[in-house]
């Protein structure tokens, strides 16, 4: 695939690219909505569970961003 070039001809970073894709995909909002839910629940208790939540939502995202890794490189490689 050729890189896209920016308006002032630079070529675009991975990042750029990466956020591109990230967008597009629905999952990501979907997840990004169950997060929110999930952060806004862990607000209005006030407890030990608050901690828990936060334990189980930095795993989530670990695991989010190592299976949008495998992905990406599945799709560079052309699997």
């Amino acid at each position: 695939m050729e890189e896209k070039k920016m308006n002032n001809g630079k070529k675009e970073s991975g990042l750029i690219k990466f956020l591109r894709i990230l967008l597009r995909t629905r999952r990501f909002w979907f997840e990004l909505l169950v997060l929110n839910m999930i952060s806004s629940i862990g607000l209005h208790l006030q407890s030990p569970i608050d901690g828990s939540i936060v334990v189980i939502v930095l795993l989530w995202l670990i695991i989010w961003a190592i299976n949008l890794t495998n992905i990406l490189v599945g799709v560079r490689r052309g699997r």
